[in-house]
């Protein structure tokens, strides 16, 4: 069993919008790293839209964040700071299966 993003299909609104402009910029499709720096960046800055000033507060509304459906993964932070959406998966058969976990296109439609 393994976490991975990777094995997704994203086709969330937020990675369409981000793509979009990252092709026009860059004229190719953003890489996961810029995707995750994206979604780095508007989480904080919605952080700081909701009043956080402190570095305590803004500690406190990141993590208080909730099914933030980002460019490259939706994201709810756990106890230890920690993704809770990233999905699981186990190879079966030289196949990753998904067991759960994420809220996105599966590669695999046997679960």
């Amino acid at each position: 069993m393994f976490p991975s993003p990777y094995l997704l299909q994203r086709h969330s609104e937020e990675y369409l919008k981000f793509a979009a402009v990252y092709d026009r910029r860059f004229g190719k499709q953003p890489p996961r790293l810029a995707s995750l720096g994206y979604d780095a960046v508007m989480i904080c800055v919605r952080a700081v839209q909701a009043g956080a000033t402190t570095r305590e507060e803004l500690t406190a509304r990141l993590a208080s964040i909730s099914k933030y459906e980002g460019a490259a993964a939706d994201h709810t932070f756990g106890e230890h700071r920690e993704n809770v959406e990233l999905p699981v998966y186990q190879i079966v058969d030289g196949t990753p299966v998904y067991l759960g976990g994420g809220r996105t296109t599966r590669p695999d439609s046997r679960n």
